[in-house]
C-alpha cells in the first residue's frame, strides 16, 4: 500500500483527484442529455402538430369527419335547416322557377339530400335571363353558341336606348345585342314603359308569365334554406358557389319589376304594390343567409324594390286607399338583420375552414403564398384558428354596436389591428429558419391565416355600408309614400317635410347613417329625400350613384319627378 492509498484508507483515487473525476462524470451526463434533448427536440418537433377541436380554435365542436375536423358544411346545414320543411322553403319555389341546369352538375346530388327532395323539380318551361331570350331571337340557330355582336340590331329590339347606347350605335353601326338588352332592362325597372318602347322585352316578360308566378310564390314562403354543399375533391370544402342560381334570382327580380312598371304606366296600381312587396320579401329572403354574397344579392334586391316603390309614390297619388294599405304592408314587413349573425357563422366558417383544408392539405391551400419558405412547411393549425376567431369575435361585437359611426370605428380599429401581412423582404425571409420546427409551424399557421383574411377583409369593410343603404332604401320609400299622400290631398309636395307628421306619417323616419332625420329638399320637377352615407357628410343631396360625383362623397337620394301614367 502506497503512502497515498494509507491516507487515503486504502480506497482508490486521492481526495485531491476526486472531484476532478466527479465533474467529468456530470459532463458526460450533461452531454448525454442535451444530445437526447436535442434528437427528442428535432424527432418530435419534425411531426405535424395536432388540431384542437374547441371553441377557441375550430368554434364549432361537432359534428366531426372521420379525420377528426369539424364538418362545417353539416354544422351550419343544421342551423339553417332547423323546423325548415319542403312546402315552407321558398328555395324549392326558385328551383321550379329556374329549373336544375343552374346547379352544378357535382352538387346536384348533395343538393336533393339537404332539401328533402327524391328529384329536382322540373317544368316545361323554366325563367330565361333577358339578354339570353335577345340572343336567341338575333342570332340564326347556327350561330346562337359564338353569341356574337348583331349588325343591324333586330327591328323588334329598337326602341328606346341610352343615351350611352346610342351614341355608340351611332359610331360604330354594331353592338353587341345582349348589351342593349341589359340597357333596356335597367330602363324598365327605374320607370314606367309602354310596350312601344321595349317590344321585345314585353314578349320577353309573357313568355316568362309561369316561371315568375313561381318567383312570386317563392316570396311568399315563410321559411327559405339554401344548403351549404360543396365538391368532396375541393380542397376548400365550404364554396357557396351553386352555379347560376344567384344570377337567376336577380334577373327574376327584375323581371317582376319590369313588368310592375308596364302595369303601372297602364294605370295599374295594385299589382305593382303586391309586387313590390314581393320583391323586397324576395330580398330579406337573401338578406338573412348567414354568407356574405347572399346578404350581398338580397340588398340588390331589395333596392330593385325601392325603385318601383319610388315610382309608385310619383303616380299612384289618384288612390290614397292603397297607398296607405301599402305604407301599412311595408311597416309590417322585418327589419334587415345586423352583420353579426353572417359573421359569426358564415363567413368565420369558411375562413376557419380554410386554414383545416391548407393544414390537411400540408400547405398546399398557401403553396403560392409560402413559397418562399423554400419548402412545403409542416403547419400548427390552432394559432391560426385563434387569429381568425379573435378577428371575427371583434368584428362581430362592433357589428352589434347601436350606432353606425360606433360600428364604423370599431370596424375599421379592427381591420388596422388586423391588416395583412406585406412582402417578406431578406430579414423576414431568414427568420423562419432560426425558429425551432415548432415555432415554424406555429408561424406558418398564422401566417396563411393572415392571407386568408387578407382576401376576405375588403368585402367586410364595404359590407355594413351596403347593408345600411338597404335599410336606407326601406325608410327612404315609406317617406316618399308619406308625401304621396301629402300630394294626393294637397296638389303638390310640401316646403319642409314635417308638414306629412302626424297626419300622413306618425313620425319621420332617421337616417340609418347618422340618425337624424330623413334630408328632403323640393327641386323645380319634384324633391329629393336622401341620407348622408357612409363619409357622414351631408352633401346637399348630390347623388354618389352619379358620375360627376367625386368617389367618397355624395349622399344616397331618391328623387320623385312625378309625371302622369301613361305618358310615355
Amino acid at each position: 500500500m502506497t503512502k497515498d492509498e494509507s491516507q487515503n484508507g486504502g480506497h482508490g483515487a486521492p481526495d485531491h483527484e476526486r472531484p476532478k473525476r466527479q465533474h467529468k462524470r456530470w459532463k458526460v451526463l450533461l452531454i448525454i442529455v442535451a444530445v437526447n434533448l436535442f434528437i427528442g427536440y428535432w424527432l418530435f418537433g419534425a411531426f405535424p402538430p395536432s388540431l384542437k377541436v374547441s371553441h377557441e380554435t375550430t368554434y364549432f365542436t361537432e359534428p366531426l369527419r372521420e379525420d377528426g375536423t369539424v364538418d362545417y358544411v353539416a354544422a351550419l346545414n343544421e342551423r339553417l335547416s332547423d323546423g325548415v320543411t319542403p312546402e315552407k322553403n321558398a328555395c324549392v319555389d326558385l328551383l321550379h322557377a329556374f329549373g336544375p341546369e343552374v346547379i352544378k352538375q357535382e352538387l346536384k346530388g348533395r343538393m336533393l339530400n339537404k332539401l328533402g327532395l327524391d328529384t329536382f323539380p322540373d317544368e316545361d318551361i323554366h325563367f330565361t335571363s333577358y339578354p339570353e331570350y335577345v340572343v336567341a331571337r338575333a342570332t340564326a340557330p347556327e350561330d346562337r353558341e359564338s353569341q356574337q355582336p348583331v349588325t343591324p340590331l333586330p327591328e323588334d329590339l329598337r326602341g328606346k336606348l341610352s343615351d350611352g347606347l346610342r351614341s355608340i350605335i351611332e359610331e360604330n353601326r354594331s353592338i353587341d345585342a345582349k348589351k342593349v338588352a341589359r340597357d333596356q332592362l335597367e330602363q324598365a325597372t327605374q320607370s314606367p314603359w309602354s310596350a312601344d318602347d321595349f317590344p321585345l322585352l314585353a314578349a320577353w316578360l309573357k313568355a316568362n308569365e309561369g316561371p315568375l308566378g313561381r318567383v312570386a310564390e317563392a316570396a311568399r314562403k315563410p321559411a327559405f334554406y339554401m344548403p351549404v354543399v360543396s365538391p368532396e375533391e375541393s380542397i376548400r370544402v365550404l364554396n357557396r358557389d351553386w352555379g347560376d342560381f344567384l344570377p337567376r334570382v336577380r334577373g327574376a327580380a327584375r323581371a317582376l319589376a319590369a313588368r310592375a312598371m308596364l302595369q303601372l304606366n297602364q294605370g295599374n296600381i295594385a299589382e305593382p304594390m303586391r309586387t313590390s312587396l314581393a320583391v323586397r320579401r324576395l330580398g330579406q329572403h337573401f338578406a338573412r343567409q348567414v354568407f356574405l354574397i347572399d346578404m350581398l344579392v338580397g340588398t340588390a334586391i331589395t333596392g330593385i324594390a325601392s325603385d318601383l316603390d319610388a315610382a309608385l309614390a310619383e303616380h299612384s297619388v289618384s288612390n290614397p286607399t292603397l297607398i296607405r294599405r301599402h305604407l301599412a304592408d311595408l311597416r309590417s314587413l322585418p327589419a334587415l338583420p345586423s352583420l353579426e349573425r353572417c359573421l359569426n357563422l358564415g363567413e368565420r366558417s369558411m375562413a376557419l375552414d380554410g386554414i383545416i383544408g391548407s393544414y390537411k392539405q400540408k400547405g398546399v391551400v398557401a403553396r403560392k403564398e409560402t413559397d418562399w419558405l423554400c419548402t412545403t412547411p409542416k403547419i400548427d393549425p390552432n394559432p391560426g384558428l385563434r387569429h381568425i376567431n379573435t378577428y371575427y369575435d371583434r368584428m362581430a361585437r362592433a357589428a352589434g354596436l347601436p350606432t353606425f359611426p360606433e360600428r364604423h370605428q370599431e370596424m375599421q380599429a379592427v381591420s388596422e389591428a388586423f391588416e395583412p401581412p406585406t412582402e417578406p423582404d431578406a430579414i423576414d425571409k431568414l427568420k423562419p429558419f432560426l425558429m425551432s420546427p415548432g415555432q415554424r409551424a406555429e408561424f406558418t399557421g398564422t401566417l396563411i391565416a393572415k392571407m386568408i383574411l387578407n382576401i376576405m377583409m375588403p368585402a367586410m369593410s364595404r359590407a355594413e355600408t351596403v347593408r345600411l343603404r338597404a335599410v336606407a332604401d326601406q325608410r327612404l320609400t315609406i317617406t316618399a309614400l308619406g308625401l304621396a299622400l301629402y300630394r294626393a290631398e294637397h296638389g303638390g309636395y310640401p316646403e319642409k317635410l314635417t308638414a306629412i307628421v302626424p297626419d300622413h306619417l306618425d313620425e319621420l323616419p332617421r337616417d340609418p347613417f347618422d340618425s337624424e332625420t330623413i334630408r328632403y329638399k323640393r327641386t323645380e320637377s319634384g324633391c329629393v329625400l336622401y341620407c348622408v352615407d357612409a363619409n357622414l357628410t351631408n352633401d346637399d343631396g348630390a347623388d354618389l350613384m352619379k358620375d360627376d360625383v367625386p368617389e367618397d362623397e355624395g349622399d344616397y337620394v331618391m328623387r320623385l319627378e312625378p309625371e302622369e301614367p301613361g305618358t310615355r
